[in-house]
């Protein structure tokens, strides 16, 4: 399990459990879809051709579409590109989807925090130093408690 405080500037933090790294990524999507924004994307020249219905990196050329020859010059049309939340540039430089994904969903918060594992959260939990001095940090560590013992039924 992933679990995942969210401690909000204004408002009490809320805390939810994900089976896996796939999971919590759908969760954060379904969630993002209303605002536009792009998270993560990793797309060849040859997709970004296809999808923007063009035949060649010529007839982007001459509906005067700079982003797609610069992208084939530099890369060619066969490259995984990618570009998220922390990059708004395409760059063959890989991004961790989740990595975007958690961090997408930390934006608007006073912080957030991520525990890969049961064993990581149930230790987070004792941890009082964690807990103490921190925003709303008595009642983040209650809904952190409260997901944990939910999850373990």
């Amino acid at each position: 399990m992933i679990y995942v405080v969210e401690i909000p500037h204004q408002q009490k933090p809320v805390a939810w459990a994900a089976v896996d790294k796939d999971d919590a990524v759908d969760f954060i999507d379904r969630r993002a879809e209303p605002s536009g924004d792009i998270i993560y994307a990793k797309e060849t020249v040859r997709e970004m051709l296809e999808y923007s219905g063009y035949d060649s990196v010529n007839e982007a050329v001459e509906n005067e579409d700079p982003q797609i020859p610069t992208l084939a010059a530099q890369y060619g049309l066969d490259t995984p590109l990618y570009k998220g939340w922390s990059r708004e540039e395409w760059s063959p430089e890989p991004l961790d989807e989740f990595d975007e994904y958690i961090a997408w969903n930390a934006h608007d918060l006073n912080a957030q925090l991520v525990f890969l594992s049961d064993a990581e959260a149930k230790q987070a939990l004792l941890d009082d130093a964690l807990w103490s001095g921190r925003h709303y940090g008595r009642e983040a560590r209650a809904a952190l408690q409260k997901t944990v013992a939910e999850m373990a039924a």
